[in-house]
């Protein structure tokens, strides 16, 4: 235990659960004391039945925050005990449903004087400790159901790895990947357009050639995010063709790929830095923004793509 304590935070899981097993053995051994045939793993899913009548597999599996394997296991261990019994639904009979038996609903009018002392014990054990663990655990529960618990793990590896995100030039061998993640992209938020699928194909003939330039953003030698600097007219720059996969996401690669585009522009010394995007789009927004893009009335008829309905221009920090 002592070890388990030292390991902290990262060891909460374990510590949650061996309280948990201490609580269940020791009221374990109160039922026996009292010849109580009946064991403290089973209250809740009985207690639920004595509250609802009668509860599907599912329904239960559902409330108790369980697989529906590790539910249908228990029910069939109380059914075999005769605390349990059940029948077909009227309405559906595919479905069967589960109810307390008679010798099941003596036996929790049985064990419930004993409930109320547990109660007792367990707020004093509470009160005694100076805190309210019970509206702590509640607040943590809320941030449990709030956040995806692996997805923030992953999130904060990925941070800390974006050092290693490293932006290059463009390379013939990335031809393909420059099409991959746009059209990830398009697919996620949008609809690939004719004129989308004409450069995507050719990146060398509409940007490249044009006097354009396309960069990568690279993680631990994979192709994770595009974007590109397409020549527009003598003194008019576009950046355009943003995707980061959303594998990725977290690593401000996004962050980093327009800022090159950015120090690319800025070495021209001058002309007109715009993009065109999505009012949808907010995060992205939000992300030129800080950038230093700002919106404006696009000074052009119309745009290339029909779903650009937000124009915006550099205006150096």
């Amino acid at each position: 235990m002592n070890k388990i304590i030292e390991l902290g935070e990262v060891a909460l899981a374990s510590r949650f659960k061996m309280i948990s097993d201490y609580l269940y053995a020791h009221v374990d051994k109160v039922y026996k004391e009292k010849n109580m045939p009946f064991q403290s793993r089973w209250f809740i899913l009985v207690h639920l039945l004595n509250e609802h009548g009668e509860m599907s597999v599912t329904e239960l599996a559902d409330e108790l925050g369980q697989s529906h394997s590790a539910v249908s296991q228990l029910t069939k261990k109380l059914i075999s005990k005769h605390i349990l019994s059940t029948k077909i639904d009227s309405k559906d009979e595919r479905r069967r449903l589960l109810y307390l038996s008679d010798e099941g609903k003596e036996l929790f009018n049985t064990i419930r004087p004993l409930c109320y002392t547990i109660e007792k014990s367990i707020n004093q054990y509470i009160l005694d400790s100076g805190y309210n663990l019970m509206e702590t655990l509640r607040a943590f529960e809320k941030q449990l159901e709030k956040h995806s618990f692996s997805d923030d793990i992953l999130r904060r590896l990925n941070i800390s790895d974006k050092n290693q995100v490293e932006i290059v030039s463009y390379r013939p061998e990335y031809k393909e990947d420059f099409k991959r993640l746009n059209i990830e992209w398009l697919e996620k938020y949008f609809y690939v357009e004719s004129f989308d699928n004409e450069v995507l194909s050719n990146p060398e003939t509409y940007i490249l050639s044009k006097g354009g330039y396309i960069y990568f953003a690279c993680f631990k030698g994979e192709v994770v995010g595009t974007c590109a600097l397409m020549k527009d007219s003598d003194s008019s720059w576009e950046l355009t063709k943003m995707a980061v996969t959303e594998h990725y996401q977290g690593l401000k690669i996004g962050h980093k790929l327009a800022q090159k585009i950015i120090d690319t522009f800025l070495s021209f010394n001058s002309g007109t830095l715009f993009l065109e995007t999505n009012s949808k789009l907010i995060p992205a927004i939000r992300l030129y923004e800080k950038l230093g893009f700002v919106q404006q009335e696009n000074p052009k008829e119309g745009s290339h793509y029909s779903r650009a309905n937000v124009y915006m221009i550099y205006k150096p920090l």
